[in-house]
């Protein structure tokens, strides 16, 4: 195997001089190396792409299963975003009973700001409660 990777390497260095039958060896020596070369990427592209799933080889990554980890992941970010608006109008609610200016602005921003990657990220506007609703008193 390595006298044969050898001879292959030599044979990839171009002759000096020499024959007509030494040019053609090179020649015929670099279009075997390049078809070689050639023809395993596309095979691997092939692969890759699911093209050989005729043969058994279904590619690495198939288009259903992106589709269902990005709705895997769609999903879990809408519900850490909803968790968030909750909290944030809870503290907004909270800091609107306390009258506390400064809090209260930053309350809105956060919310609006939650609010608009939950829409970026759903396609819906996100649920709202009352104060009412999130403030219950204490028993």
């Amino acid at each position: 195997m390595v006298d044969t990777a050898g001879e292959i390497a030599k044979g990839l260095i171009p002759p000096r001089g020499g024959t007509s039958a030494q040019r053609f060896r090179y020649d015929l020596t670099v279009s075997c190396v390049l078809l070689g070369v050639t023809l395993m990427s596309g095979i691997h592209i092939a692969w890759a792409c699911g093209y050989l799933s005729f043969i058994g080889l279904t590619g690495f990554a198939n288009a259903a299963d992106l589709k269902l980890s990005q709705q895997a992941i769609v999903s879990i970010q809408s519900s850490q975003l909803l968790r968030d608006i909750r909290e944030d109008q809870t503290k907004l609610c909270q800091a609107e009973q306390a009258r506390n200016g400064l809090a209260l602005g930053s309350w809105q921003n956060l919310l609006a700001q939650a609010q608009d990657q939950y829409y970026r990220i759903t396609g819906r506007t996100a649920p709202t409660m009352t104060c009412d609703e999130l403030l219950i008193p204490p028993q």
